[in-house]
């Protein structure tokens, strides 16, 4: 009989304290003294016993945060690719020439390829507009200030007026140029050799009512466009909910976050025309 097809019993002289005396198959075709019943028996439980027979899988490995990174950017692009158009209230804090400037919040409008309305809707330049279209008007700005004097006047985009109080001129407003920004440094400081790019989790929160997952990036350089940053995601959506920057000095430089943020809601030409009665240019 092989071993590992026996199914073996301890025979007790006494129940309470003699000593283990003999093992004994089932069928009571063999019996055998100790000390010879120890490894019979171990032999036997092993082939067997359950865990063994019916091991359960090893457990899967979870991802790491560079690779957490990775997905949340690959869905965050891909669910930007469906986006023909979206409206958001933008809350923008910059510092601009060493100065932290007060939050702003703006009322935004965009459509695809290039469409844009601004309305300041917050205390800081409350009521003013700027609209600007590629390839319209000459390629610029139309805005006014929303305070006396409320004349309307056309721009370049980074003439000297419009750059006021700005790091970004409005041809680089869009939540897609925000998007590509952020993952072109990121893929960036994943292969620099000089590395390593330290990646966090900084896990989920509710930000204006909706849950948005975070990561926290240190750069490798000083020749990243910040020393690091947190990058928020909308879980539902998977689109960008916020970005924060910070400065070589560790100061904060930029902080966009976006609240009611709502896509494809069918814009048209007439919500980037300055001659809406809505507006007051």
């Amino acid at each position: 009989m092989a071993i590992s097809g026996l199914v073996w019993t301890l025979v007790v002289t006494h129940p309470l304290a003699q000593p283990l005396t003999t093992c004994t198959c089932l069928d009571g075709a063999t019996r055998v003294a100790p000390p010879f019943c120890a490894p019979w028996l171990a032999v036997s439980a092993a082939a067997t016993s359950p865990a063994v027979a019916d091991a359960a899988p090893a457990p899967t490995p979870r991802p790491s945060v560079a690779q957490e990174v990775e997905r949340l950017m690959t869905e965050m692009t891909a669910a930007y690719s469906k986006v023909r158009d979206y409206t958001a209230i933008l809350h923008k804090r910059e510092r601009v020439k060493g100065k932290l400037l007060p939050t702003e919040e703006m009322a935004v409008k965009f459509r695809k390829p290039y469409s844009v309305y601004i309305k300041w809707v917050g205390e800081v330049n409350k009521g003013q507009e700027t609209i600007y279209v590629r390839g319209a008007n000459d390629g610029k700005l139309r805005a006014h200030r929303g305070s006396f004097p409320t004349t309307t006047i056309d721009l370049k985009p980074n003439s000297g007026i419009a750059m006021t109080n700005n790091r970004h001129p409005v041809t680089e407003a869009s939540l897609g140029f925000v998007i590509d920004l952020i993952t072109k440094n990121l893929d960036r400081g994943q292969r620099d050799p000089r590395g390593p790019l330290v990646l966090t989790d900084a896990g989920e929160s509710t930000r204006f009512g909706q849950r948005v997952r975070c990561i926290d990036a240190v750069f490798p350089g000083a020749d990243y466009y910040g020393k690091r940053a947190r990058v928020c995601v909308f879980v539902e959506s998977r689109l960008l909910s916020r970005i924060q920057i910070w400065d070589q000095a560790d100061r904060l430089i930029e902080d966009y976050e976006y609240e009611k943020l709502r896509t494809n809601v069918g814009l048209s030409a007439r919500d980037f025309d300055s001659a809406n009665p809505s507006y007051n240019f």
